[in-house]
C-alpha cells in the first residue's frame, strides 16, 4: 500500500529525504524531543529538553514539487495509492498518523488557482482529507505553520485557516514595532 508502481512490495527500497536547511529537523525536535542531548545552560545548569509530545514517532514526507506535497499528506493520513494497470488511484486505507505537522507554503505553480475571494482548492483537498479518514472510522488531525505564506506582518497562510485544520503561530521577531516607526 502506499507505493509507486515498479517499488518491491516487501519494502526493500530507500528513500532519502534532504532536510537543507534544517527546518524539518527542527520542527521535528519541538514536537518529539525526547531529552537525550545534555545543554549547558544558565549558572551552568545542565538541561535536557523534551519535546511536546516526547513519545510520538515520526515519520517524513517529501514536498519538493506541489503534487508532491499532495501525495505525502494523503498517504501519511492512511490514503492507500492502488495500480489498477492503468491508473493510479488514491483509496482508504488505514490509519497511519495521528498527526500530521506541516510547514510549507503554497508553490508559487500553484497560486495562480487563487482567482477569487474564497476560491480555495487546497483548502477543499485536505478538507476531502480530514472528512475521508473521519468517515472511515479514523481521525487524523493537520496541522499548519500560520506564517509560511502570508505577504506581511500578522498576515497567515490559507491552509492554517482552513475549516478543518488547526493553525499554529508564534513569532520572536519583535522588531516589527521599529518597521512600523513605533518605539522599541
Amino acid at each position: 500500500p502506499g507505493q509507486r508502481p515498479g517499488l518491491d512490495p516487501a519494502g526493500k527500497y530507500i528513500a532519502i529525504l534532504t532536510d537543507y536547511h534544517g527546518h524539518g529537523t527542527s520542527v521535528a525536535t519541538v514536537i518529539a524531543a525526547r531529552g537525550r542531548v545534555a545543554y549547558n545552560g544558565y549558572g551552568g545548569r545542565e538541561y535536557r529538553l523534551l519535546g511536546v509530545a516526547p513519545k510520538a514517532k515520526i515519520a517524513g514526507g517529501t514536498g519538493w514539487w506541489f503534487g508532491d506535497l499532495i501525495v505525502a499528506e494523503y498517504w501519511l493520513a492512511g490514503v492507500d495509492y492502488v495500480f489498477d494497470g492503468s491508473t493510479l488511484f488514491p483509496v482508504i486505507g488505514s490509519k497511519r498518523s495521528d498527526l500530521i505537522s506541516n510547514s510549507w507554503s503554497y508553490v508559487n505553480l500553484a497560486k495562480w488557482a487563487h482567482q477569487a475571494p474564497g476560491v480555495d482548492y487546497i483548502a477543499a483537498l485536505f478538507n476531502e482529507l480530514v472528512i475521508a479518514c473521519w468517515n472511515a472510522g479514523f481521525n487524523v488531525t493537520l496541522v499548519f505553520a500560520m506564517g509560511n505564506y502570508g505577504p506581511g506582518y500578522t498576515t497567515l497562510s490559507a491552509q492554517s485557516a482552513d475549516l478543518l485544520t488547526i493553525g499554529v503561530g508564534a513569532s520572536t521577531h519583535f522588531e516589527y514595532t521599529q518597521e512600523l516607526g513605533l518605539p522599541p
